[in-house]
């Protein structure tokens, strides 16, 4: 069974997959920032490393508890806290107020999120389709978090060289927001 049969599916799988795009823009522009900041291949380093280590090392740890949490309340919590420290780093770079300082805590901050906010979404899947639908969600979400691993760090390429790095992370904000309304009706 197909689940993009189920209108339900077919707008969080669309949102969800918008909003793994802005991630992967947002951990970009990170990383080009760093890099424009320090002029350092450890400071950028440092940078990825804090947007991506808390996923592996607490993920698992956390996706015990996240099966006995409303999946779509701690869902709704994380984008919305994931969209406040995204438009933190979208103001500070317009005003161009950035320094090192301001880029690893911002960092820490959507690293520790998304160590919360990828064993939530993973668990959230078997919330929206029921499960004869379940295999063909969990391929398609899988399907989700991949395209956007190839298209979200060529989006950012191109919107940091063709528009800014602020627009970048005004985009990367943006992209947030349709799951966080499609989460309100789910």
């Amino acid at each position: 069974m197909n689940a993009l049969n189920l209108p339900s599916f077919v707008v969080y799988f669309l949102t969800n997959t918008l909003s793994l795009l802005g991630t992967w823009v947002q951990k970009v522009g990170l990383g080009w920032l760093a890099w424009q900041i320090t002029e350092s291949t450890f400071w950028t380093s440092v940078v990825s490393l804090l947007l991506m280590a808390p996923v592996g090392l607490l993920g698992p740890f956390i996706a015990v508890f996240a099966e006995q949490w409303n999946s779509r309340h701690a869902m709704l919590a994380t984008k919305i806290m994931m969209v406040i420290v995204s438009g933190v780093i979208f103001i500070i770079q317009l005003l161009e107020f950035h320094n090192l300082f301001t880029l690893v805590a911002c960092s820490s901050v959507l690293g520790l999120l998304s160590a919360f906010h990828h064993p939530i979404r993973l668990v959230f899947i078997s919330l929206v389709v029921p499960r004869p639908y379940l295999a063909s969600a969990i391929g398609l979400n899988s399907v989700s978090w991949n395209l956007s691993r190839i298209i979200g760090p060529g989006l950012a390429g191109l919107t940091i060289h063709l528009m800014g790095l602020s627009e970048t992370f005004c985009i990367a904000t943006l992209f947030y927001l349709p799951l966080i309304v499609s989460l309100y009706f789910l």
